[in-house]
Parts: structure tokens; sequence; C-alpha cells
């Protein structure tokens, strides 16, 4: 109902420009995700609110520029964060100064890019980003 742009997708409301996602509302450039709120910007939501240029997010809240996080609330520019609040900058959960933490990321889409460039998709997502690996 009032979309525009929305392809392979379920339930969505008041959502435009997305694809493969399950019921979604308010929400701009979504891909792949599952039950967001006001989220844009965002792929591999689920269970999130306000969620603005987010990757590989879960049960988030509130979060910007943030990948692979579980359980948070008001991040910005954060990675590999689980239940924690608040946090700006942040690796794991641990604050980092500001140029450190983009040296990183940069370091961290870089990889993300050959990985997609070279197979089509990552070898992980937030679901299994800390899990063992097996036969490695």
């Amino acid at each position: 109902m009032d979309c525009a742009n929305v392809s392979d997708s379920f339930d969505p409301f008041t959502t435009k420009n997305a694809a493969f996602n399950f019921s979604t509302m308010d929400c701009e450039a979504l891909f792949g995700a599952y039950r967001v709120l006001k989220t844009g910007f965002t792929i591999h939501a689920y269970n999130c609110v306000n969620m603005q240029r987010c990757f590989e997010m879960d049960s988030c809240k509130n979060c910007t520029d943030s990948y692979f996080c579980h359980n948070c609330e008001n991040l910005d520019n954060c990675m590999f964060c689980f239940n924690t609040k608040s946090k700006r900058f942040a690796i794991g959960n641990i604050e980092m100064p500001r140029e450190k933490y983009l040296e990183i990321k940069q370091r961290l889409v870089r990889q993300m890019a050959q990985w997609l460039e070279k197979n089509g998709r990552l070898d992980y997502d937030i679901y299994d980003v800390l899990s063992e690996r097996k036969g490695k």
C-alpha cells in the first residue's frame, strides 16, 4: 500500500525503491530486510526501527552508518557491536578514536567489495559473523 518501485517483497507499506523484503513500513532504499520500520539506505536489517545507511543489523533501533550489530540502540558509526547502547566509532562495543575507526572501516569495506566482486556475495552475515568457521 502506497509503495513505489518495490520488487519481490511481501507486506510492504509506504515503502519505495526496495526489493526482497518482508513486512516494511515507512522505508526507502531497502534491500533484503525483515520486519523493519522507518529505515533507509540499508541492506539486510532484521527486526529494526529507524535505521539509516546500515548493513547486516539485527534487533536494533535508532542506528546510523553501522555494520554487523545485534540488539543495539543509538549507534553511530559502529561495527560488530552487541547488546549495547549509545556508542560512537565503536568496534566490538569498544569506542575508538575516530581516525582509527575510519581506517579499520575502510579496510573492512575494501575486503567486502573484493569478496562481492569475486563471488557475488559475502561468506558471512550478522547471524554467523562470530561463529567458528568449519574446515578452517
